[in-house]
């Protein structure tokens, strides 16, 4: 288990109940709408930008920015996936009763599959010349 995500796995365990499950989720459909609507903003952009046969410097430079600010997102929900693999991992080999372990494995399984549904979509915006 990777040391730095150690201390935030316990206190997210030790913690975990109904109200984690009411945070975390209405959380994640949050990062999602903004995706989606990011997405839905930006995309006549990318396609625009991609039909140009030729991109300015300031172009290239506003590409650029913007792919940084989503390689910043992505990145920061690839932490979110490590933490909940990690969580999955430690509840296998906790002392906690069948049905709490499944309850808590399948909710972060469920929290990753929403999380890889974000990353796709900032990763559909990314511009490339």
């Amino acid at each position: 288990m990777e040391n730095h995500f150690y201390d935030e796995l316990i206190e997210f365990d030790e913690t975990f109940d109904g109200y984690s499950v009411n945070i975390v989720s209405p959380s994640l459909a949050k990062g999602l709408a903004n995706a989606q609507g990011h997405y839905k903003k930006r995309k006549p952009h990318v396609v625009f930008m991609k039909r140009k046969t030729r991109w300015s410097t300031e172009d290239v430079r506003q590409a650029f920015n913007y792919n940084e600010h989503n390689f910043k997102l992505i990145n920061e929900y690839k932490r979110y996936i490590k933490f909940f693999e990690l969580y999955i991992e430690m509840l296998e080999s906790s002392e906690h009763e069948p049905e709490v372990k499944t309850k808590r494995i399948m909710f972060s399984q469920e929290c990753i599959m929403k999380i890889h549904r974000i990353i796709a979509i900032y990763k559909a915006t990314i511009m490339t010349a």
